[in-house]
């Protein structure tokens, strides 16, 4: 399924499959950080509002990169692209 407009972006990150792939992503990267990045700090109960927000974030941040992908590799493309072979280095690799 792709998508040209925003809310043809979020029907695609809703999507039931989309949101199970994201939401995996978000567990199993999310965890691993949480336990280099947190549980040392929650074991030795220094728990506290800047703990509990990188906490969150921690899950949240691949949950976000996941979506983003996602929506990179579904992305119907431009009526009037320009070449991809024109050379111009100065686009960026996500402007393509």
């Amino acid at each position: 399924m792709g998508w040209r407009t925003t809310r043809e972006a979020l029907a695609v990150v809703t999507r039931p499959q989309s949101l199970r792939k994201s939401i995996g992503v978000a567990l199993f990267v999310g965890t691993i950080f949480f336990v280099i990045n947190q549980l040392g700090p929650i074991l030795a109960g220094h728990v506290n509002a800047s703990v509990v927000i990188k906490s969150v974030m921690t899950y949240l941040t691949p949950f976000c990169v996941s979506n983003y992908g996602l929506l990179m590799a579904s992305r119907s493309p431009r009526a009037s692209a320009p070449d991809q072979g024109s050379g111009d280095s100065r686009r960026l690799f996500w402007s393509r």
